[in-house]
């Protein structure tokens, strides 16, 4: 990236952010002269898995894979606002025959592009046009320290397979020094079935090259699925007493793109229950600003959540009103 876009980006981006954040403070509905970041681009919901601890057994979306020129209007809208973003959310990227160019577009745009996968089809092709692909941010999961745990948190998966693959990409990430550039954590996801997994788990990794070995909280889904919580721990399923909740701050800061273009504002939206615009047809400064966007921060700012996706939450960030900002700072 061009030194003049890179002061641009800076300026953007800090500029937009802050607007963003007293807007939030200020309780205002509207968010004039800013841009949101777009947490995640889902370049495909198709996935090979049937996890027990991911809704998309419940997702009425047709499964599609994102068309290039689609993807290239949200990267070019988005690349001076928003500083990474993850090419995933209730799918598999590494099936979309493109995802390798994807990266790169989001990569050369000055964005860092991050990604998450399951792993399973992670074989030496894939694996070196991944690493020649060079993402900044990488996460390969694997639930599970066991053939038998894994293979019930992840089924369909074949466990000796995820971990061939796993310890191969590891190698060929040794093979050239420009390799080292990309960030790879491995990650195990705490449930009632990895909770006693999770030490042997670090121990049998720990030689490799890995960033960092995460147990990542379970994710409750905002509390849509009363299946996906028999799987999280007691204490995470609670939330500390409060005695009033606060809109949620997401609403002020960020975007998620679904693979057909339409936009909603939270990550937990596996299936676009909180459609917000179109990308199709609408910019992402427009459906920021958006009829229905503007309609849900309402919504917030008069402590009525009672919307299919908000109404169950246990997720939410939230923070008193500081007409001061920034001054007082919270987030």
């Amino acid at each position: 990236m061009q030194n003049v876009n890179k002061w641009k980006w800076k300026i953007s981006y800090r500029l937009s952010n802050f607007i963003r954040k007293f807007g939030y403070f200020n309780r205002l509905s509207r968010i004039p002269f800013s841009m949101p970041r777009v947490q995640q681009i889902e370049i495909t919901n198709f996935c090979n898995l049937a996890c027990p601890m991911c809704p998309r057994h419940l997702m009425e979306r047709e499964v599609k894979y994102m068309e290039m020129g689609l993807f290239k209007k949200v990267v070019d809208e988005m690349k001076f606002t928003t500083p990474h973003v993850y090419l995933h959310h209730f799918g598999e990227s590494l099936f979309h025959p493109k995802v390798y160019e994807m990266i790169k577009y989001v990569e050369k745009s000055g964005v860092a592009a991050m990604l998450s996968t399951n792993a399973t089809i992670l074989f030496e092709k894939q694996a070196l046009a991944l690493l020649d692909a060079k993402p900044s941010y990488l996460i390969l999961s694997l639930d599970g320290a066991t053939k038998e745990t894994y293979e019930k948190m992840r089924k369909n998966a074949v466990f000796e397979t995820v971990v061939e693959n796993i310890e191969r990409f590891m190698k060929l990430r040794e093979t050239k020094p420009q390799y080292k550039d990309i960030c790879v954590d491995l990650q195990i996801i705490q449930s009632v079935e990895t909770a006693n997994e999770t030490e042997a788990f670090r121990k049998r990794w720990e030689h490799y090259d890995f960033h960092s070995i995460k147990v990542k909280k379970f994710e409750l889904w905002g509390g849509q699925v009363e299946d996906i919580k028999s799987l999280a721990f007691d204490f995470q399923t609670r939330r500390p007493v409060v005695t009033k909740r606060h809109p949620c701050y997401d609403l002020w800061d960020s975007i998620v793109v679904l693979v057909d273009g339409r936009v909603v504002p939270c990550c937990r939206d596996y299936d676009g229950k909180a459609i917000v615009g179109d990308l199709n047809t609408m910019t992402i400064k427009e459906v920021w600003n958006s009829d229905n966007m503007i309609s849900l921060r309402k919504t917030h700012l008069s402590e009525k959540f009672d919307n299919p996706l908000c109404q169950s939450c246990t997720d939410w960030t939230g923070y008193e009103a500081n007409h001061l900002y920034p001054l007082n700072r919270q987030a």
